[in-house]
């Protein structure tokens, strides 16, 4: 069965199935600067949004290897009122022992 999703512009929200699918905004900080969510995205439920906040952080993780030996990364998760419903956060640090190469 295909599954069915209308955009309504107007209304700013998705209809999947029938329901309204509710908006999440997800604010970045890297510890350096922060990065505000001006657009949000239309998830099934918080939960969808949770795990796709934890993917974030991972990514971000990821890249900070690549640069910095230390960083405090967050994504804050609000609703389409821009209330806060969760803060996920990852403190990575990498130590280089003198004799490794």
């Amino acid at each position: 069965m295909a599954q069915t999703q209308t955009f309504c512009s107007d209304e700013h929200f998705v209809i999947k199935h029938g329901r309204k699918m509710p908006l999440f905004f997800f604010d970045v900080r890297d510890g350096k600067s922060h990065s505000p969510d001006t657009e949000g995205t239309h998830y099934d439920g918080a939960l969808e949004a949770r795990v796709d906040a934890v993917r974030m952080l991972v990514a971000m993780a990821q890249d900070e290897v690549q640069g910095e030996l230390q960083s405090k990364l967050s994504v804050t998760v609000s609703d389409e009122s821009r209330r806060p419903v969760m803060e996920a956060n990852i403190d990575c640090s990498i130590k280089v022992f003198e004799n490794s190469q």
